[in-house]
């Protein structure tokens, strides 16, 4: 929570000027989940998305075995090793998993089901709800992390889910004629049509 509501304005501030792709506003981080009372929001912000990526590599390695389009596998790749460096980072500023009272690296399963059909849409529809909530996440830890480090990790993580969510739903759309029923990034109106105007330069197909 913020210590007062000079800090308050100030944090909102920081944040505008911060992300490079979202400009993540006030108004973009309102349902941003609060930190536990009992844990820095340093410590929250990375058991909470080392949680998330576990169970998004999960789901990235379904894909990559099981996915019907070369592209839906291909983006799992991408989307599986950008999890494991983000881990990678929180691991290297001193967040262990004993330390966060995490379970051990995931080795396999927790897939999709084995009927389901058809797959891509499935993995898709799966994947974004949690890519969401990874944006609120970041949004909270870019506002009241302490470790400058940490900040700066969570403006990438905001940047690189945001354009995952616009792409899946890309994705979706030019297969299956609709984006994914979960939306969009949960960002305030501007910053998101900013956020996809970056993202659509950045997207493979290149809109």
């Amino acid at each position: 929570m913020f210590r007062s509501d000079t800090h308050g304005l100030a944090a909102a501030a920081a944040v505008v000027a911060a992300c490079a792709l979202a400009g993540c506003s006030r108004s973009a981080s309102v349902d941003a989940p609060p930190a536990p009372p009992d844990r820095p929001a340093d410590q929250a912000f990375a058991a909470a998305l080392i949680s998330s990526h576990d169970a998004t590599v999960r789901l990235a390695l379904d894909a990559q075995a099981r996915a019907e389009r070369p592209e839906l596998r291909s983006f799992a790749r991408r989307m599986e090793a950008t999890r494991q460096r983000e881990i990678g980072e929180l691991e290297a500023l001193g967040f262990s998993r004993e330390e966060l009272d995490l379970p051990p690296p995931p080795m396999g399963g927790g897939g999709l089901p084995p009927n389901v059909s058809p797959y891509d849409r499935a993995f898709i529809d799966a994947v974004v709800p949690r890519q969401q909530d990874a944006v609120r996440t970041a949004i909270r830890a870019i506002v009241e992390a302490r470790r400058n480090r940490v900040r700066r990790l969570a403006e990438r993580v905001l940047d690189g889910q945001a354009c995952e969510i616009y792409e899946l739903n890309r994705l979706r759309t030019a297969w299956h004629g609709l984006p994914s029923p979960a939306g969009n990034a949960p960002l305030a109106p501007r910053d998101l049509r900013r956020a996809n105007r970056r993202c659509r330069r950045l997207s493979p197909a290149g809109g």
